[in-house]
C-alpha cells in the first residue's frame, strides 16, 4: 500500500492507495496501523483509493462488523472524515463510501484526481530526489549524444520501488491514456527506455483488468531514445500503423523529444504522447488534465509536448547547461552512466611539479614582452601568444641560443640542393623566419619561395623546407602535408617550427607522429627549438567568461575593465587579473617565486610569463598519472578526479599568482560543491582576503570573486551563501564588490539581460 500526505482544502489528508488485493481486512488493518505509527502525526481526513474492480472485495470488508480495516481507521484521533474512492480505466474517480462524515463534503473528483496524481508523484520524488535527479560528481558532467552537457540527469526509473509505488505511477499514466470509442484502440506502447518497464507492466495490467480481457492484447516496445542523428531510436523504428500507438517518455528537460517524435512519426495525435517527468510545463496546453489549476491556453501548443508532472522544484540547476566545457564528460547510454567511486584528491602545488619547459622556455622570456595572453592573432583569439617578431628584436642569451640552434639544424638536416622553401607569404612572422634563414645561409636566398596556399609550381621530386615560426596545434602543417601528398610530391620534407605552445604533450606527440610519417616506412623531419604545454582546452577562456559577466555591470570599475578586455589586438600583458589598486592595473607579484631561479626583478616581470608558468605546471600534473606521483596528479578519470587544494590560494599569496591559479585551472579542478570541508576552506580564504581588502590591502579578492561569478570556481550552496553574507558585511562600502555579490546571489543572473559575447 502506498501512502502520502495530501494538501486538500487546508485539511491534512492521508491518502492510502492500493491497486491489488493485498490481504484480508486484518492485513489491511495491520498496514494502516503501521502507516499511522510511522508517520506519527494526526490527520483530519483519510482518503482510501483503489481500482473499481477491487471495490466488491474492499466494500465487503467495510460491511463486516468485526472489520480490522474499519476499526484501525476509525480509532485514529482527530480524523473527521474517511472517504473511499475507486478509479476506472482512465483514472477517473468515483466516490463510493464515507465514514465519520463530520460536515465536510467530498471534494470534486476531477480536482481531486489532479491533486492526487501531482502530489503523489512529487511525494515519491521527495523521498528519493537524489536518486531521481542525479547530480554529476564533482569535476564531471553528463553528456547527451547531442553533445549538450548538464550537471543533472533525471533518472525516472528510480522514482518508485516496490509494487504499490510502481502501480501508483501506472495510475498517474492511466490518467493520460488516449480516449477512444473502442477500448482496445491502443495496442502498442512505445517507451524511450526499458528501465521504466515496471511502470508499463503495471499500466498494462490495469488496462487489461479494466477491459476485462482474458489475455494481454497490449504490447510494449523500447525505442532507446539515446543515439546520434539518424541513429536516434525513434528514427530507426517508426511504427507502420500510428493510430494504435501510445508513446510514453520517461523524462525530458524541455519536452523536445515528444515534439520530435510527433514530427517524425507522421499520423500521431497529440494525446498519444506523454512525458512522465519534466522540468518544463507544456507550452500552450491544448486540454489540461481535469482538475488542473492551469487554464486552457490561447498560446499555440506544441504537438507532442504533454507532461504528467513538473519536478523542477527539486532541481538546483535545471536551467543551466554546463558552461566551461572541460569537465570530465560522463556519457549517458539509456539511463546508465559511470560515476566516480571515490572523493576527489586535493593537489598542493610543489616545486617538483614544474616541468623543464619553465626553465628552458618561459624563464628566459620573463622580462620581455614576447609573451602575452588573450590576444587576437592569425585570425584567432589565442589564450597565450608568443610574439615571434618581438622576440627577434631582442639581443639576449636566449636569442643567441636560438640562432645557434637554427644554424646547426640547417647544416645537419637540410640537403643540397633544396628545391623550394614553403611558408605563408602573408604572415610577417613567417617572412621574418625565412629572412633569418637566408641571412645565415646564402644558398637559401636563391631557392624558390612558394606560398603555403599555392603549390602548383612545386617540383614534385625535390626536397622542400616548410616554415612555421610558432605553432599551437600545427593544423597548417598537417594541411600542407596533405596537400603535398595530393599533388604527388615525392621528395624529402623538412618542417621547421622553432616554437610550439600546444595544449598537451599527447597532442604534440600525435601531431609530430602524423606529420613525419612518410612513404614506405621513411620519415620526414620536424625540427623544433622550444615547446611548452599549456592546457587551455576549455571552450572559453577566463577572460571571455569574465566579459560575459561584467558586461551586465554598471560600476565605473567594470566599464574600464570591459574596455581592457576588448583590446584584443594587443592582448593582455599587465592586466591579466583585476586589480583593486587605483594606482595600478597590475596585480602585485613578489620575489622568490618557487618555480623560478631567484635572480630576477619582480617589478620588471611580464605577468604573462607568470601565467604561462602556472599553465605549464597544471598541464604537467594533468598529464602525469597518479601511479607516477601518488596523489599529486590532476590526471582526469571518471572514477576519481582531483582538485586544487584551497590552501594553494593562501600558500601562493601574491595577487597575480592567485589570479593565475583559477584562470589557468579547468573548472573541474575548482569544483568544491560536494565536499563541504573544501568549500568551507576556500570560503575562509576569500573571507580573510576580503578583511584585508577592507583594511586597505590591494589583493586579489575582486578577481577571485569574478572566478566565482563565472562559476569556474564552484562552492556548496551553504558555503556560497555564507560567503556572500560575510562579504556583504565586510565590503559594504565597496560598490564594485557588492555588484558581483548581487549577481552571484541572483542565481548568477543579471537583473537586466543583454550581454555581449566576445
Amino acid at each position: 500500500m502506498y501512502s502520502f500526505k495530501l494538501k486538500l482544502k487546508d485539511q491534512k489528508t492521508l491518502v492510502l492507495f492500493t491497486a491489488q488485493l493485498e490481504g484480508d481486512d486484518g492485513h489491511y488493518g495491520y498496514l494502516i496501523d503501521k502507516i499511522i505509527k510511522r508517520n506519527g502525526e494526526p490527520y483530519s481526513q483519510i482518503l482510501f483509493l483503489c481500482p473499481d474492480y477491487l471495490w466488491p472485495k474492499i466494500g465487503s470488508m467495510l460491511n463486516s462488523s468485526s472489520s480490522e480495516l474499519v476499526s484501525n481507521i476509525t480509532r485514529i484521533s482527530q480524523v473527521k472524515q474517511i472517504n473511499f474512492y475507486v478509479f476506472d480505466g482512465y483514472a477517473d474517480l468515483k466516490h463510493c463510501r464515507e465514514i465519520l462524515n463530520n460536515s465536510s463534503s467530498p471534494t470534486e473528483t476531477n480536482k481531486l484526481k489532479h491533486d492526487i496524481i501531482t502530489q503523489g508523484l512529487l511525494a515519491l520524488i521527495e523521498h528519493r530526489k537524489d536518486k531521481v535527479i542525479q547530480k554529476a560528481p564533482s569535476g564531471t558532467v553528463f553528456q547527451k549524444p547531442s553533445g549538450d552537457k548538464f550537471s543533472e540527469f533525471i533518472k525516472a526509473s528510480e522514482l518508485a520501488v516496490g509494487f504499490s509505488e510502481n502501480q501508483f505511477v501506472a495510475f498517474a499514466l492511466l490518467a493520460h491514456r488516449p480516449r477512444r470509442e473502442c477500448k482496445h484502440a491502443i495496442q502498442h506502447i512505445w517507451i524511450d527506455t526499458s528501465s521504466i518497464a515496471s511502470y508499463v507492466e503495471a499500466l498494462i495490467y490495469f488496462i487489461t483488468k479494466f477491459n476485462e480481457d482474458t489475455f494481454k492484447p497490449l504490447q510494449y516496445h523500447s525505442f532507446q531514445s539515446y543515439g546520434e542523428g539518424d541513429s536516434e531510436g525513434y528514427k530507426t523504428c517508426t511504427p507502420q500503423v500510428k493510430d494504435n500507438v501510445w508513446v510514453i517518455i520517461s523524462a525530458s528537460r524541455t519536452n523536445n523529444l515528444g515534439v520530435s517524435i510527433y514530427e517524425e512519426w507522421q499520423g500521431l495525435k497529440h494525446d498519444q504522447i506523454i512525458t512522465l517527468l519534466s522540468y518544463t510545463d507544456s507550452k500552450g496546453i491544448m486540454q489540461p488534465l481535469c482538475g488542473s489549476d492551469r487554464e486552457p491556453s490561447h498560446e499555440a501548443f506544441r504537438s507532442g509536448d504533454n507532461i504528467v508532472v513538473n519536478i523542477s522544484k527539486f532541481s538546483d540547476a535545471h536551467t543551466q547547461a554546463a558552461k566551461h566545457g572541460y569537465e570530465m564528460p560522463v556519457k549517458i547510454v539509456g539511463e546508465n552512466f559511470t560515476a566516480q567511486v571515490k572523493d576527489p584528491t586535493t593537489v598542493l602545488l610543489k616545486k617538483v611539479h614544474g616541468p623543464a619547459e619553465i626553465r628552458n622556455f618561459i624563464e628566459p622570456n620573463k622580462h620581455s614582452k614576447n609573451l602575452r595572453v588573450h590576444c587576437f592573432r592569425q585570425k584567432k583569439l589565442r589564450p597565450i601568444f608568443f610574439d615571434f617578431e618581438a622576440f627577434t628584436k631582442n639581443e639576449d642569451a636566449f636569442k643567441k641560443e636560438y640562432l645557434d640552434w637554427l644554424r646547426k639544424i640547417v647544416k645537419w638536416y637540410v640537403p643540397r640542393p633544396i628545391s623550394a622553401v614553403i611558408f605563408d607569404k602573408n604572415d610577417s612572422a613567417s617572412c621574418l623566419l625565412h629572412k633569418q634563414l637566408c641571412d645565415e645561409f646564402n644558398f637559401l636566398k636563391n631557392i624558390k619561395k612558394i606560398d603555403i596556399n599555392t603549390l602548383e609550381s612545386l617540383d614534385h621530386d625535390g626536397a622542400i623546407i616548410a616554415l612555421l615560426p610558432v605553432m599551437t596545434r600545427g593544423n597548417s602543417l598537417i594541411k600542407l602535408n596533405s596537400d603535398l601528398r595530393l599533388i604527388g610530391h615525392k621528395g624529402q620534407r623538412i618542417f621547421i617550427t622553432p616554437f610550439a605552445i600546444t595544449p598537451s604533450k599527447r597532442d604534440y606527440i600525435a601531431f609530430e607522429s602524423s606529420l613525419t610519417f612518410g612513404p614506405k616506412g621513411l620519415k620526414y623531419q620536424f625540427l623544433n627549438f622550444r615547446r611548452v604545454f599549456i592546457g587551455h582546452q576549455e571552450e572559453k577562456t577566463s577572460w571571455a567568461q569574465e566579459y560575459e559577466v561584467i558586461s551586465g555591470f554598471s560600476n565605473q570599475k567594470w566599464q574600464l575593465r570591459k574596455k581592457t578586455l576588448e583590446s584584443r589586438s594587443s592582448g593582455l600583458i599587465s592586466d591579466i587579473g583585476i586589480s583593486c589598486d587605483p594606482e595600478s592595473t597590475k596585480l602585485a607579484f613578489n620575489q622568490d617565486f618557487a618555480f623560478w631561479a631567484p635572480e630576477y626583478d619582480a617589478h620588471k616581470v611580464n605577468p604573462s610569463a607568470v601565467y604561462l608558468t602556472v599553465s605549464a605546471i597544471l598541464q604537467n600534473l594533468r598529464e602525469t598519472p597518479p601511479v607516477t606521483t601518488g596523489s599529486d596528479s590532476l590526471y582526469a578519470q571518471v572514477y576519481q578526479h582531483s582538485v586544487l587544494a584551497p590552501s594553494n590560494f593562501s600558500r601562493f599569496n601574491d595577487p597575480l599568482l592567485q589570479s593565475c591559479l583559477w584562470r589557468c585551472a579547468y573548472s573541474r579542478e575548482l569544483d568544491y560543491r560536494y565536499q563541504d570541508d573544501l568549500s568551507r576552506a576556500f570560503s575562509d580564504i576569500v573571507t580573510r582576503l576580503a578583511q584585508c581588502r577592507a583594511n586597505g590591502d590591494h589583493n586579489a579578492t575582486l578577481d577571485i570573486l569574478i572566478g566565482i561569478a563565472t562559476q569556474k570556481i564552484q562552492l556548496s550552496k551553504s558555503s556560497l551563501q555564507n560567503l556572500i553574507n560575510s562579504l556583504r558585511h565586510i565590503l559594504t562600502s565597496h560598490e564594485e564588490y557588492i555588484e558581483v555579490l548581487d549577481f552571484i546571489e541572483n542565481d548568477f543572473k543579471h537583473h537586466s539581460s543583454g550581454t555581449k559575447v566576445i
